[in-house]
């Protein structure tokens, strides 16, 4: 896994989330075809097929896959982490590896997760999602 990348394209920045939902909108109501509307917002045409047929879901607002937790549970669980720290209590990496795994398997989330557990790489994409880090004592 490639723990450094750097986007070199801009594709998927030609248009936003406003603009396919717009485009979209007004193909279903037929006020255009999807030409002109691909034409008009900028948008691939195969793009504006496969969310009028539901192929695909709507544009995300962050780029890449989706995050193994949902962003309310991680955001949840980097403030505990903030909070246990500030008071003495601070979890070192596998102990939060460790408690990451016991949640997923006690509420049997599909994650992937080999075994059950976080490695080291979500441990990475977490801590610098939420701007963790580890002391040392």
């Amino acid at each position: 896994m490639v723990r450094s990348y750097v986007r070199k394209t801009k594709k998927g920045d030609a248009y936003t989330k406003e603009q396919l939902l717009q485009a979209t909108n007004a193909i279903t109501s037929k006020q255009m075809t999807v030409s002109f509307a691909a034409r008009l917002y900028r948008i691939p045409r195969t793009t504006l097929y496969d969310h009028i047929n539901k192929r695909r879901g709507m544009k995300s607002t962050t780029k890449g896959r989706n995050t193994a937790l949902s962003p309310a549970v991680e955001k949840s669980l980097a403030q505990s982490l903030t909070i246990m720290e500030k008071y003495g209590h601070g979890l070192s990496r596998t102990e939060v590896l460790t408690l990451v795994g016991n949640y997923v398997n006690d509420n049997n989330l599909v994650t992937p997760f080999k075994g059950g557990y976080p490695g080291h790489d979500w441990w990475i994409g977490f801590s610098s999602r939420h701007k963790l880090s580890l002391k040392i004592f």
